[in-house]
């Protein structure tokens, strides 16, 4: 029954928004007309009839919590034609004193009906006004023309069924039943009524750049690149290969994120200030087709919630933190690739691996530069079959770091000096030094530096240290 007459009001909306914002040419509205005295058959009859155009304001108040007045800032022509609604939040009512307070949809749609007419679906000239909810009742709303005229409505309980709410007018004896969207929004504290951001409907794989402040690792930027095998990688602090999946995981978690609650809206950095967002964490991802989600996370909020920002306004929510556990430990631990020196096979010329004892070459021969054609494979000098190489290869680049460095960790002896020329003919060099029992510092030319186990690199050494 809910359902149905939720979508009864919302028709009545939409009806009354084809009169204010499409049927341009027509008058908005009837002249006032009373309400029926009574009626014993189903159905809806309107408890009044007014026009938007003579609209001033509509001020309410919500039983223990502060009143508002939204005032009418839709344009009229002088036949009550409606000319258009004229402000950056492209809504038919402003807060007075809170110009840049942005109602929910809903909200404003409950408003702009409000203004012309409620739905009743009953009259009861005789009730018990207490026992209604009408001597104290939810919410008290004051309707201003602007010839100065009034008309009070006072909101009582729900009906025990909940599906309706007991209204009753000033100068009106009677009782109206109501269906119940209009006491759900209209006896909310105005915080409750503001837009609430919500889920962006983007998909990961449309992702072109995420970006990270205010982590461990300080600013983290990432970037796709299509046409590569590995499609995602680190451009700033360090130039590193990226882990598709848990970029993508991490992103799908951003694009899933939606406010709880409004909490209110701030001037300047002083205000941002108090809520931690002066200077916050931010998550960040951009998408092929221009969309930008930006989420600025403050101080905590209490209640397993975190402030936050969600746009460029400066208005303030609260978000649970249940949500935000794809982003808890995001950092470069977490979002590179674990591999230290991804190199893919097809782009590789040759690598030189130089240690103490020497220098071990492994490097591979394309006729005509040909991927596929008279492939020869070489260590050192000598020809080798494509499994030794491919053995030989492997224990270089399957190399995996633990965690990346800590500022503090040193190398203090040489291990080995990595360097690859791919086709392209450009190069990179991957450093291991003994770190300490357990690790050898790895510290590559894009500025990365992380921790691989030094059994690991030891292996290396002794696989390539092996019969040619």
């Amino acid at each position: 029954m809910r359902r149905g007459l939720r979508l009864l009001l919302m028709a009545l909306v939409c009806a009354a928004l084809g009169g204010v914002y499409v049927l341009l040419g027509s008058t908005v509205a009837p002249a006032e007309a009373p309400a029926p005295e009574s009626t014993d058959a189903p159905g809806y009859f309107m408890l009044y009839e007014d026009s938007v155009a003579a609209l001033k304001s509509i001020t309410v108040q919500p039983k223990g919590s502060q009143r508002y007045t939204t005032v009418s800032d839709m344009s009229f022509d002088q036949n009550g034609n409606l000319l258009g609604v004229y402000n950056a939040l492209s809504q038919p009512f402003l807060v007075s004193g809170q110009e840049d307070f942005t109602f929910s949809t809903a909200a404003w749609q409950m408003l702009l009906l409000t203004a012309q007419h409620i739905p009743a679906t009953a009259t009861y000239p005789a009730l018990d006004r207490d026992a209604c909810g009408l001597t104290d009742p939810d919410a008290v709303i004051t309707l201003t023309r602007k010839d100065g005229t009034t008309r009070v409505l006072r909101i009582g309980r729900l009906t025990s069924d909940g599906a309706s709410c007991y209204v009753a007018l000033d100068g009106d004896t009677n009782v109206y039943l109501v269906p119940y969207d209009f006491h759900e929004t209209m006896v909310q504290p105005l915080n409750a009524l503001h837009t609430l951001p919500s889920a962006i409907d983007e998909s990961a794989s449309a992702a072109v750049q995420i970006a990270l402040t205010g982590t461990d690792d300080g600013q983290l930027i990432f970037t796709k690149s299509s046409g590569k095998l590995m499609a995602w990688s680190a451009t700033s602090p360090i130039a590193h290969a990226g882990s598709t999946e848990r970029i993508e995981a991490f992103i799908t978690g951003l694009c899933a994120v939606s406010a709880d609650e409004y909490v209110t809206t701030v001037a300047d950095a002083a205000g941002l200030a108090v809520y931690g967002l002066d200077a916050p964490r931010r998550l960040i991802a951009a998408f092929q087709d221009g969309t930008i989600r930006d989420i600025h996370l403050g101080s905590d909020a209490g209640d397993g919630m975190v402030y936050a920002r969600m746009d460029r306004t400066g208005d303030i929510y609260r978000i649970r933190r249940t949500q935000l556990t794809f982003a808890e430990n995001a950092g470069l631990n977490t979002l590179l690739d674990r591999f230290v020196s991804p190199v893919v096979v097809a782009t590789l010329s040759q690598v030189r691996v130089t240690t103490a004892d020497g220098e071990t070459t492994l490097r591979i021969e394309y006729e005509n530069g040909d991927d596929n054609i008279g492939q020869r494979w070489f260590w050192d000098e000598n020809a080798v079959t494509r499994d030794e190489f491919t053995d030989a290869y492997l224990s270089i680049i399957a190399l995996q770091f633990d965690q990346t460095a800590p500022q503090e960790a040193a190398g203090t002896s040489l291990l080995a000096d990595v360097t690859f020329t791919l086709r392209d003919g450009s190069t990179s060099t991957v450093r291991y030094e003994a770190c300490d029992a357990f690790y050898a510092l790895a510290t590559t030319d894009g500025g990365g530096r992380f921790l691989v186990r030094l059994t690991d690199v030891e292996n290396m050494l002794t696989v390539l240290k092996g019969e040619k």
